[in-house]
Protein backbone atom coordinates (compact mmCIF):
# COMPACT_ATOMS: atom_id res chain seq x y z
CA UNK A 1 0.00 0.00 0.00
CA UNK A 2 1.22 3.52 -0.75
CA UNK A 3 2.15 5.62 2.25
CA UNK A 4 -0.81 7.56 3.59
CA UNK A 5 -0.52 11.33 3.83
CA UNK A 6 -2.52 13.56 6.14
CA UNK A 7 -4.07 15.91 3.58
CA UNK A 8 -4.76 16.31 -0.13
CA UNK A 9 -2.19 19.12 -0.14
CA UNK A 10 0.48 16.94 1.50
CA UNK A 11 -0.11 14.29 -1.15
CA UNK A 12 0.15 16.75 -4.04
CA UNK A 13 3.37 18.27 -2.69
CA UNK A 14 4.90 14.84 -2.12
CA UNK A 15 4.15 13.94 -5.73
CA UNK A 16 5.75 17.18 -6.97
CA UNK A 17 8.80 16.32 -4.86
CA UNK A 18 8.90 12.75 -6.29
CA UNK A 19 8.80 11.19 -2.83
CA UNK A 20 6.30 8.40 -3.60
CA UNK A 21 7.39 6.26 -6.58
CA UNK A 22 4.42 4.70 -8.35
CA UNK A 23 2.01 7.34 -7.07
CA UNK A 24 0.56 10.32 -8.93
CA UNK A 25 -1.63 13.36 -8.40
CA UNK A 26 -4.52 14.83 -10.41
CA UNK A 27 -5.04 18.36 -11.74
CA UNK A 28 -7.55 20.06 -14.03
CA UNK A 29 -7.34 22.65 -16.76
CA UNK A 30 -6.53 25.92 -14.99
CA UNK A 31 -8.52 27.97 -17.54
CA UNK A 32 -11.35 25.77 -18.90
CA UNK A 33 -13.77 27.26 -21.43
CA UNK A 34 -17.29 28.06 -20.33
CA UNK A 35 -18.55 25.43 -22.80
CA UNK A 36 -16.54 22.73 -21.04
CA UNK A 37 -17.56 23.83 -17.56
CA UNK A 38 -21.24 23.96 -18.55
CA UNK A 39 -20.97 20.64 -20.36
CA UNK A 40 -19.61 18.95 -17.24
CA UNK A 41 -22.33 20.53 -15.11
CA UNK A 42 -24.95 19.19 -17.50
CA UNK A 43 -23.32 15.74 -17.53
CA UNK A 44 -23.42 15.46 -13.74
CA UNK A 45 -26.66 17.44 -13.38
CA UNK A 46 -25.18 19.91 -10.91
CA UNK A 47 -24.41 23.62 -10.77
CA UNK A 48 -21.58 22.98 -8.31
CA UNK A 49 -18.34 22.88 -10.30
CA UNK A 50 -16.39 22.44 -7.08
CA UNK A 51 -18.20 19.13 -6.58
CA UNK A 52 -17.03 18.04 -10.04
CA UNK A 53 -13.40 18.88 -9.24
CA UNK A 54 -13.66 16.86 -6.02
CA UNK A 55 -15.29 13.98 -7.91
CA UNK A 56 -12.38 14.05 -10.37
CA UNK A 57 -9.91 13.89 -7.48
CA UNK A 58 -8.33 17.26 -8.39
CA UNK A 59 -5.86 18.23 -5.67
CA UNK A 60 -4.90 21.69 -6.98
CA UNK A 61 -6.70 25.04 -7.10
CA UNK A 62 -5.60 28.09 -9.07
CA UNK A 63 -5.20 31.75 -8.07
CA UNK A 64 -2.79 32.58 -10.89
CA UNK A 65 -2.70 36.22 -12.04
CA UNK A 66 -2.84 36.46 -15.81
CA UNK A 67 -1.02 38.94 -18.01
CA UNK A 68 -3.62 41.66 -17.50
CA UNK A 69 -2.68 41.39 -13.80
CA UNK A 70 -6.27 41.61 -12.69
CA UNK A 71 -6.83 45.04 -14.27
CA UNK A 72 -9.87 45.40 -16.55
CA UNK A 73 -8.97 46.34 -20.11
CA UNK A 74 -9.96 49.80 -21.34
CA UNK A 75 -12.31 49.61 -24.32
CA UNK A 76 -11.11 51.45 -27.41
CA UNK A 77 -13.69 51.82 -30.20
CA UNK A 78 -16.13 48.91 -30.53
CA UNK A 79 -13.94 45.91 -31.28
CA UNK A 80 -10.61 46.87 -29.72
CA UNK A 81 -9.29 46.92 -26.17
CA UNK A 82 -6.07 48.09 -24.59
CA UNK A 83 -4.68 45.81 -21.92
CA UNK A 84 -2.93 46.74 -18.70
CA UNK A 85 0.42 47.09 -20.51
CA UNK A 86 -1.02 49.53 -23.05
CA UNK A 87 -1.12 46.97 -25.87
CA UNK A 88 -4.08 47.38 -28.25
CA UNK A 89 -5.67 44.22 -29.61
CA UNK A 90 -8.74 42.97 -31.41
CA UNK A 91 -11.04 41.59 -28.73
CA UNK A 92 -12.82 39.33 -31.25
CA UNK A 93 -9.66 37.56 -32.41
CA UNK A 94 -7.36 38.20 -29.46
CA UNK A 95 -4.64 39.40 -31.85
CA UNK A 96 -2.43 42.41 -31.17
CA UNK A 97 -2.97 45.27 -33.61
CA UNK A 98 -0.62 47.83 -32.06
CA UNK A 99 2.78 47.20 -30.44
CA UNK A 100 3.50 50.45 -28.56
CA UNK A 101 7.30 50.02 -28.49
CA UNK A 102 7.61 48.68 -32.05
CA UNK A 103 9.56 51.76 -33.19
CA UNK A 104 11.65 52.29 -30.04
CA UNK A 105 15.31 52.56 -30.99
CA UNK A 106 17.03 53.72 -27.80
CA UNK A 107 17.12 52.68 -24.16
CA UNK A 108 15.82 56.17 -23.37
CA UNK A 109 12.66 55.44 -25.37
CA UNK A 110 12.30 52.11 -23.57
CA UNK A 111 12.67 53.84 -20.18
CA UNK A 112 10.14 56.55 -21.06
CA UNK A 113 7.24 54.12 -21.67
CA UNK A 114 4.31 54.03 -19.23
CA UNK A 115 4.52 50.43 -17.98
CA UNK A 116 2.09 48.47 -15.84
CA UNK A 117 1.83 49.99 -12.36
CA UNK A 118 2.04 47.26 -9.66
CA UNK A 119 -0.15 49.47 -7.45
CA UNK A 120 -3.10 48.83 -9.77
CA UNK A 121 -3.11 45.06 -9.47
CA UNK A 122 -6.16 43.63 -7.69
CA UNK A 123 -4.34 41.93 -4.83
CA UNK A 124 -7.55 41.74 -2.80
CA UNK A 125 -9.09 39.46 -5.44
CA UNK A 126 -6.00 37.24 -5.51
CA UNK A 127 -6.02 36.92 -1.73
CA UNK A 128 -9.76 36.23 -1.68
CA UNK A 129 -9.37 33.35 -4.17
CA UNK A 130 -6.58 31.78 -2.12
CA UNK A 131 -8.62 32.11 1.07
CA UNK A 132 -11.63 30.57 -0.68
CA UNK A 133 -9.70 27.48 -1.73
CA UNK A 134 -8.15 27.07 1.71
CA UNK A 135 -11.62 27.27 3.26
CA UNK A 136 -13.00 24.68 0.83
CA UNK A 137 -10.39 22.09 1.69
CA UNK A 138 -6.75 21.27 2.10
CA UNK A 139 -5.86 21.86 -1.55
CA UNK A 140 -2.51 22.64 -3.11
CA UNK A 141 -2.96 26.26 -4.21
CA UNK A 142 -1.19 27.79 -7.22
CA UNK A 143 -0.38 31.47 -7.36
CA UNK A 144 1.92 34.11 -8.82
CA UNK A 145 2.23 36.33 -11.85
CA UNK A 146 1.48 34.24 -14.92
CA UNK A 147 3.48 35.21 -18.05
CA UNK A 148 5.89 37.88 -16.92
CA UNK A 149 8.77 37.93 -19.41
CA UNK A 150 8.82 37.16 -23.13
CA UNK A 151 5.03 37.23 -23.62
CA UNK A 152 4.92 40.82 -22.43
CA UNK A 153 8.01 41.85 -24.41
CA UNK A 154 6.59 40.39 -27.62
CA UNK A 155 3.32 42.24 -27.09
CA UNK A 156 5.10 45.54 -26.46
CA UNK A 157 7.68 45.39 -29.23
CA UNK A 158 6.33 42.81 -31.70
CA UNK A 159 7.53 39.23 -32.00
CA UNK A 160 9.49 39.82 -35.21
CA UNK A 161 11.42 42.76 -33.74
CA UNK A 162 11.87 40.91 -30.45
CA UNK A 163 13.65 38.14 -32.35
CA UNK A 164 15.76 40.48 -34.50
CA UNK A 165 16.90 42.68 -31.63
CA UNK A 166 18.77 39.75 -30.11
CA UNK A 167 21.17 40.10 -33.03
CA UNK A 168 20.74 43.82 -33.87
CA UNK A 169 20.67 45.41 -30.39
CA UNK A 170 21.03 42.92 -27.55
CA UNK A 171 21.41 45.65 -24.93
CA UNK A 172 18.07 47.23 -25.87
CA UNK A 173 15.99 44.04 -25.77
CA UNK A 174 17.80 42.85 -22.65
CA UNK A 175 17.04 46.18 -20.98
CA UNK A 176 13.34 45.83 -21.85
CA UNK A 177 13.27 42.32 -20.38
CA UNK A 178 14.93 43.61 -17.21
CA UNK A 179 12.26 46.29 -16.77
CA UNK A 180 9.46 43.77 -17.33
CA UNK A 181 11.07 41.32 -14.91
CA UNK A 182 11.54 44.03 -12.27
CA UNK A 183 7.79 44.74 -12.45
CA UNK A 184 7.00 41.01 -12.16
CA UNK A 185 9.25 40.73 -9.11
CA UNK A 186 7.45 43.61 -7.42
CA UNK A 187 4.03 42.13 -8.20
CA UNK A 188 5.18 38.75 -6.92
CA UNK A 189 6.61 40.31 -3.77
CA UNK A 190 3.23 41.83 -2.95
CA UNK A 191 1.38 38.61 -3.77
CA UNK A 192 3.73 36.58 -1.58
CA UNK A 193 3.30 38.98 1.34
CA UNK A 194 -0.48 38.83 1.04
CA UNK A 195 -0.77 35.06 0.52
CA UNK A 196 2.11 33.67 2.55
CA UNK A 197 1.44 30.03 3.42
CA UNK A 198 -2.03 30.18 1.81
CA UNK A 199 -0.19 29.54 -1.49
CA UNK A 200 1.96 26.46 -2.03
CA UNK A 201 3.16 26.38 -5.65
CA UNK A 202 4.41 29.30 -7.71
CA UNK A 203 3.00 28.61 -11.18
CA UNK A 204 4.14 30.76 -14.10
CA UNK A 205 4.24 30.36 -17.86
CA UNK A 206 6.30 31.72 -20.73
CA UNK A 207 6.00 29.69 -23.95
CA UNK A 208 9.31 28.76 -25.61
CA UNK A 209 8.40 25.89 -27.93
CA UNK A 210 6.84 25.20 -31.30
CA UNK A 211 5.48 21.84 -32.43
CA UNK A 212 8.93 20.85 -33.70
CA UNK A 213 11.55 22.67 -31.62
CA UNK A 214 12.34 25.74 -29.55
CA UNK A 215 11.20 29.07 -30.98
CA UNK A 216 14.80 30.30 -30.78
CA UNK A 217 18.31 28.92 -30.66
CA UNK A 218 19.63 27.49 -27.40
CA UNK A 219 22.14 30.34 -27.27
CA UNK A 220 19.32 32.90 -27.64
CA UNK A 221 17.31 31.34 -24.83
CA UNK A 222 20.21 30.84 -22.44
CA UNK A 223 21.77 34.27 -22.87
CA UNK A 224 18.63 36.44 -23.17
CA UNK A 225 15.80 34.70 -21.32
CA UNK A 226 17.26 32.32 -18.74
CA UNK A 227 18.94 35.01 -16.56
CA UNK A 228 15.65 36.89 -16.13
CA UNK A 229 13.73 33.68 -15.52
CA UNK A 230 16.27 32.79 -12.83
CA UNK A 231 15.54 36.00 -10.93
CA UNK A 232 11.83 35.16 -10.71
CA UNK A 233 12.34 31.51 -9.79
CA UNK A 234 14.94 32.41 -7.15
CA UNK A 235 12.49 34.87 -5.63
CA UNK A 236 9.69 32.30 -5.44
CA UNK A 237 11.95 29.57 -4.07
CA UNK A 238 13.31 32.02 -1.53
CA UNK A 239 9.76 32.45 -0.27
CA UNK A 240 9.42 28.70 0.23
CA UNK A 241 7.26 27.80 -2.77
CA UNK A 242 7.50 24.84 -5.12
CA UNK A 243 7.89 25.90 -8.75
CA UNK A 244 5.69 24.72 -11.62
CA UNK A 245 6.57 26.14 -15.04
CA UNK A 246 4.36 26.16 -18.13
CA UNK A 247 5.62 26.08 -21.69
CA UNK A 248 3.80 24.56 -24.63
CA UNK A 249 5.63 22.93 -27.49
CA UNK A 250 8.85 21.00 -27.90
CA UNK A 251 10.93 22.24 -24.95
CA UNK A 252 12.80 18.99 -24.24
CA UNK A 253 16.16 20.60 -25.17
CA UNK A 254 15.92 22.95 -22.17
CA UNK A 255 14.42 20.63 -19.55
CA UNK A 256 17.84 20.26 -17.96
CA UNK A 257 17.99 24.06 -17.81
CA UNK A 258 14.66 24.09 -15.97
CA UNK A 259 16.12 21.61 -13.48
CA UNK A 260 19.18 23.83 -13.12
CA UNK A 261 16.91 26.84 -12.41
CA UNK A 262 15.07 24.98 -9.66
CA UNK A 263 11.83 24.14 -11.45
CA UNK A 264 10.06 21.28 -9.68
CA UNK A 265 7.42 20.50 -12.30
CA UNK A 266 6.96 21.14 -16.04
CA UNK A 267 3.50 21.73 -17.52
CA UNK A 268 1.65 20.94 -19.84
CA UNK A 269 3.65 18.17 -21.60
CA UNK A 270 2.43 18.69 -25.17
CA UNK A 271 2.79 15.07 -26.19
CA UNK A 272 2.16 15.74 -29.90
CA UNK A 273 5.27 17.94 -30.06
CA UNK A 274 8.67 16.51 -30.96
CA UNK A 275 10.40 14.53 -28.17
CA UNK A 276 7.61 15.25 -25.67
CA UNK A 277 6.03 11.80 -25.45
CA UNK A 278 5.75 10.29 -21.97
CA UNK A 279 8.09 7.44 -22.85
CA UNK A 280 10.81 9.79 -24.14
CA UNK A 281 10.53 12.15 -21.17
CA UNK A 282 10.49 9.27 -18.70
CA UNK A 283 13.64 7.79 -20.18
CA UNK A 284 15.58 11.07 -20.06
CA UNK A 285 14.20 13.25 -17.27
CA UNK A 286 11.80 11.49 -14.92
CA UNK A 287 14.20 11.29 -11.96
CA UNK A 288 15.09 15.00 -12.12
CA UNK A 289 11.79 16.85 -12.61
CA UNK A 290 8.07 16.19 -12.24
CA UNK A 291 5.52 16.56 -15.03
CA UNK A 292 1.98 17.97 -15.05
CA UNK A 293 -0.20 17.22 -18.08
CA UNK A 294 0.38 14.81 -20.93
CA UNK A 295 -3.16 13.72 -21.86
CA UNK A 296 -3.32 14.88 -25.47
CA UNK A 297 -5.87 17.56 -26.37
CA UNK A 298 -4.80 17.78 -30.03
CA UNK A 299 -5.78 14.32 -31.27
CA UNK A 300 -6.68 11.92 -28.46
CA UNK A 301 -9.35 13.76 -26.51
CA UNK A 302 -11.17 15.36 -29.48
CA UNK A 303 -11.29 12.26 -31.69
CA UNK A 304 -10.84 9.06 -29.66
CA UNK A 305 -13.49 6.98 -27.96
CA UNK A 306 -13.85 6.99 -24.15
CA UNK A 307 -12.32 3.51 -24.00
CA UNK A 308 -9.32 4.68 -26.04
CA UNK A 309 -8.92 7.64 -23.69
CA UNK A 310 -8.96 5.33 -20.69
CA UNK A 311 -6.27 3.13 -22.25
CA UNK A 312 -3.98 6.11 -22.82
CA UNK A 313 -4.60 7.37 -19.28
CA UNK A 314 -3.57 3.99 -17.90
CA UNK A 315 -0.42 3.87 -20.02
CA UNK A 316 0.56 7.47 -19.27
CA UNK A 317 0.16 6.99 -15.52
CA UNK A 318 2.16 3.76 -15.68
CA UNK A 319 4.97 5.44 -17.60
CA UNK A 320 5.12 8.81 -15.86
CA UNK A 321 4.49 7.84 -12.23
CA UNK A 322 7.33 5.35 -11.84
CA UNK A 323 9.51 7.98 -10.14
CA UNK A 324 6.56 9.42 -8.23
CA UNK A 325 6.50 12.79 -9.96
CA UNK A 326 3.46 12.80 -12.24
CA UNK A 327 0.36 15.01 -12.10
CA UNK A 328 -2.33 13.86 -14.53
CA UNK A 329 -3.84 16.77 -16.52
CA UNK A 330 -4.54 17.77 -20.13
CA UNK A 331 -1.72 18.68 -22.50
CA UNK A 332 -3.41 22.03 -23.20
CA UNK A 333 -6.72 23.63 -22.28
CA UNK A 334 -9.95 21.69 -22.68
CA UNK A 335 -11.65 23.32 -25.67
CA UNK A 336 -15.25 22.88 -26.89
CA UNK A 337 -14.21 20.38 -29.59
CA UNK A 338 -13.50 17.77 -26.89
CA UNK A 339 -16.51 15.55 -26.10
CA UNK A 340 -17.50 15.79 -22.45
CA UNK A 341 -17.64 11.97 -22.35
CA UNK A 342 -13.89 11.87 -23.01
CA UNK A 343 -13.08 14.31 -20.20
CA UNK A 344 -15.24 12.22 -17.87
CA UNK A 345 -13.50 9.03 -19.05
CA UNK A 346 -10.09 10.59 -18.45
CA UNK A 347 -10.79 11.52 -14.84
CA UNK A 348 -12.91 8.58 -13.81
CA UNK A 349 -10.20 6.21 -15.05
CA UNK A 350 -7.53 8.18 -13.19
CA UNK A 351 -9.46 8.20 -9.92
CA UNK A 352 -10.16 4.48 -10.24
CA UNK A 353 -6.44 3.80 -10.67
CA UNK A 354 -5.55 5.99 -7.69
CA UNK A 355 -8.20 4.39 -5.47
CA UNK A 356 -6.81 0.99 -6.39
CA UNK A 357 -3.27 2.10 -5.48
CA UNK A 358 -4.43 3.24 -2.06
CA UNK A 359 -6.18 -0.03 -1.23
CA UNK A 360 -3.55 -2.37 -2.63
Amino acid sequence: MLRATSTVRDHALEVLARRTPGDFSIDFDFEPSDDVVNGLKNWYETDDFEWILKHFGVEFRNTVVFTSAGIPATHIENDYVRNAWGVRYDKRLGSVVEHPLKQAKTIGEIDAYDYLDPNKVDYDNIEAKAEKYNRLGSYCVYGGYWAPITYIAQQLIGMDRYMMLYYDDFDLINHLLKIITDIALEINNRIFKRLGSAMHVYFMGDDYGTQLNLMTSMEFWRSLIKPHLKRIIDQARGNGYRIQFHSCGSVEPIIDDFVDLGVDCLNPVQVAARNMTPSYLAQRHLHHISFNGGIDTQQLLPFASPDEVKAVVRQTIRTMSSAGGYVLAPSQSFLPDIPIANIVAMYEEATAIRDNLRTR
